[in-house]
């Protein structure tokens, strides 16, 4: 049975006007992967629940008063009922959280494994809601030629073993949903490493890569016979010494903006950001000026059209050799990343991403309006981040 606990300086646009008039969403179902299934990683629940709680705050704080519809494990949620009870209260009652329920297993397959299986409830808690939202507008709208939607859905995940495609395929199964962020098809290319390699190696600088099987890695001179087997689904890709960085765009699928052009999308640039990573992601500066940012930012535009399938927050990893002025792209993320939290537009992104799925809807001839203001530099300090001011 479904548990639902209510009452809880630098712009690449500065021609700035309020765009929200049009915008038709009421509700948003929104599932971020960590916080609904409770991970046990507790580096990858902080990086999780940063944004979960960033885009909860936007949706809440907007002028347009969107319903939110949310999930949180029922262990993270007594962890923070005080505080999500704070937040629907100062949003008048406009947040419902799902309870979920989840258990992590040990994989059983080898006791030096660290991989765990989950068991969970989120996944049909999501379907239902969607579901719901779903018949709600049929009912109220009718024939979807003059259909008025009101609900929009948005889920955040990891792409590893089809999670984010398969969250992402629930939404699009509800015709009267409209998906905030990329389509199923666009998260199973943008996500899988190969593939992305193969879309847009013939367009734009990325390593070269060899194709996802069993590798075997031993010193080219060596007589010892010392080797290691890695693989059964890992890529071998070509190192490039570089400092690491990544662009955000919003991604629109409105072929009407195009103007005739052979591009797939129209692009919106959102900032380029410089990435601090040790073993993981450790943090990052956010809309930073660089000497090469014009260059990066039309590579990162390139590959974007390259690929499938994407739509909403974007972002797109690269490197720089700075001594030789170099840019090599290393992989697309087809979803919103950590540095969410960092970015300040007016308005606000979650506003944005709206209004962009509200205009494909459409397939109006209307294009985004926005300001991009200075961004944060954060890091990660013991368990959590740390956040300052850029300089």
């Amino acid at each position: 049975m479904e548990n639902n606990t209510t009452n809880t300086n630098t712009n690449d646009n500065d021609n700035y006007t309020s765009n929200n008039d049009n915008n038709q969403i009421k509700n948003v179902v929104f599932l971020e992967y960590t916080v609904a299934t409770g991970v046990p990683d507790e580096n990858l629940l902080n990086e999780g629940k940063l944004m979960f709680d960033t885009l909860l705050n936007q949706f809440l704080n907007s002028d347009s008063k969107y319903n939110v519809t949310c999930f949180l494990d029922e262990n993270i949620y007594k962890k923070y009922a005080k505080d999500y009870n704070m937040i629907n209260k100062s949003s008048q009652n406009r947040l419902n959280i799902v309870i979920t329920h989840n258990t992590w297993l040990k994989s059983e397959k080898d006791e030096k494994d660290e991989k765990e299986s989950l068991i969970s409830d989120y996944k049909e808690k999501l379907a239902e809601i969607l579901r719901k939202h779903n018949e709600k507008n049929i009912r109220n709208y009718g024939n979807y030629k003059n259909r008025k939607i009101e609900t929009a859905g948005f889920v955040i995940g990891p792409e590893n073993d089809g999670k984010l495609a398969q969250l992402t395929k629930i939404i699009e199964d509800n015709e009267a949903i409209l998906n905030i962020g990329c389509s199923s098809e666009g998260v199973m290319i943008a996500g899988d490493k190969y593939l992305t390699y193969l879309a847009i190696k013939d367009k734009v600088p990325t390593p070269n890569t060899l194709p996802i099987k069993k590798y075997i890695i031993k010193e080219n001179l060596g007589c010892d016979g010392i080797h290691e087997v890695i693989g059964d689904n890992l890529i071998v890709q070509e190192y490039f010494e570089g400092v690491p960085y990544s662009y955000v765009f919003i991604v629109s699928s409105n072929s009407k903006n195009l103007n005739n052009s052979s591009d797939k999308y129209e692009l919106y640039p959102i900032c380029m950001n410089k990435q601090y990573i040790t073993d993981c992601y450790c943090g990052g500066e956010i809309n930073i000026n660089h000497k090469l940012k014009e260059k990066a930012k039309e590579l990162c535009a390139e590959t974007l059209q390259c690929i499938n399938g994407l739509n909403g927050y974007i972002g797109v990893d690269f490197m720089i050799n700075e001594e030789t002025e170099e840019i090599t792209i290393i992989e697309v993320n087809p979803r919103i990343t950590t540095s969410i939290h960092g970015i300040n537009t007016e308005p606000p992104l979650c506003d944005l991403l709206i209004e962009n799925v509200s205009n494909n809807n459409k397939m109006s001839n209307d294009k985004l309006n926005y300001k991009i203001n200075t961004g944060l530099k954060f890091y990660r300090d013991g368990r959590g981040f740390k956040f300052e001011e850029l300089e």
